[in-house]
């Protein structure tokens, strides 16, 4: 029965023309017109293009067919869970969290709704509260919530069931989309994670609570997901470039590579330079990109180095020089 159905369907929606609002940077999909303009709301001003067929615009969270039916999500985890006592969703045009607040008040009016919105998009806190010191704008990892203002209808719910707003920094997010595809084995998009970067960034805050987190979304484009990813490795300490002068003699080098892993790193990448102005003549400056298993092991493994005669400096993340 409902492969009928599906197939009704998707026969009837074969003879639909889709207009789709995105960003300039997507591409084209077969069978669906796109159009390299946004909606209101968003970054730019929407003009309709002169076609034949009747069309009506549905706003992507100004709508409230669209506000129904994104509170399904907190419906499903309700469901699931309904001893839950607060609820953290992301914030961008407001539509997603209005749903989910009508939808929870109505099962549970004491439960606490928490928007989350990125730094760079306080377009929330900014209408609420008449906020005009804080700006809009850039590029944001969360770019599926980088919206400029909400909709009229979604402000209007975000005030009456909605206890607050908490912004997130950029890395914060960062830190969330990791944790989830290292630990969790999710792969999460920037707009999803908030929530997470949110508990991270204020763990005091949702101390003793029976939290839900609203994890949506897991379109990221996989070089920006490498990136996070790599970028996360450096910053915990787990990948870590040092700089080891050695005589410029042979055997030197093997000499540091087998001290290294003796110590426990596992060389990723070496760069060996004769040419600095601050390395004697007689010397050689090696950079050694190596990876860790914790961010503090990287210490006795540069001083294991100068020890062995080959004096070494940390060069990447805060972790300072020995």
């Amino acid at each position: 029965m409902k492969f009928l159905a599906g197939f009704r369907f998707k026969k009837w929606a074969s003879r639909l023309t889709l207009i789709v609002v995105l960003p300039l940077t997507l591409f084209a999909v077969a069978g669906v017109l796109w159009l390299r303009t946004s909606l209101p709301g968003l970054s730019e001003n929407f003009t309709l293009p002169r076609i034949k067929e009747p069309v009506e615009i549905i706003h992507p969270y100004d709508d409230d067919r669209i506000i129904a039916g994104q509170g399904a999500a907190a419906l499903e985890i309700l469901a699931d869970r309904s001893d839950i006592d607060t609820l953290v969703v992301p914030v961008g045009g407001g539509g997603f969290i209005a749903g989910c607040a009508i939808a929870a008040k109505d099962i549970n009016p004491a439960i606490e709704i928490i928007g989350v919105e990125t730094e760079m998009y306080p377009s929330m806190p900014n209408a609420l509260f008449g906020e005009t010191d804080r700006r809009t704008g850039g590029y944001s990892i969360a770019d599926g919530i980088s919206v400029k203002s909400p909709g009229e209808r979604t402000l209007k719910i975000v005030k009456e069931h909605v206890s607050r707003i908490d912004m997130v920094r950029e890395d914060d997010i960062e830190s969330a989309i990791h944790m989830l595809a290292e630990i969790e084995k999710q792969v999460v998009e920037g707009a999803g994670a908030v929530p997470l970067a949110a508990v991270l960034a204020d763990r005091d805050a949702f101390a003793g609570m029976r939290t839900a987190l609203m994890i949506s979304g897991g379109n990221i484009d996989t070089r920006l997901l490498s990136s996070v990813l790599m970028r996360r490795l450096v910053r915990s300490g787990r990948l870590v470039r040092l700089g080891v002068q050695i005589s410029d003699l042979p055997g030197n080098l093997a000499t540091v590579s087998s001290l290294i892993a003796k110590l426990g790193g596992n060389i990723v990448e070496v760069e060996h330079e004769r040419c600095y102005r601050d390395v004697p003549v007689r010397l050689a400056q090696i950079e050694v990109l190596i990876e860790v298993r914790s961010g503090g092991d990287c210490h006795p493994i540069a001083e294991g180095l100068a020890d062995g005669g080959f004096p070494a400096r940390i060069l990447s993340t805060d972790y300072g020089a020995v």
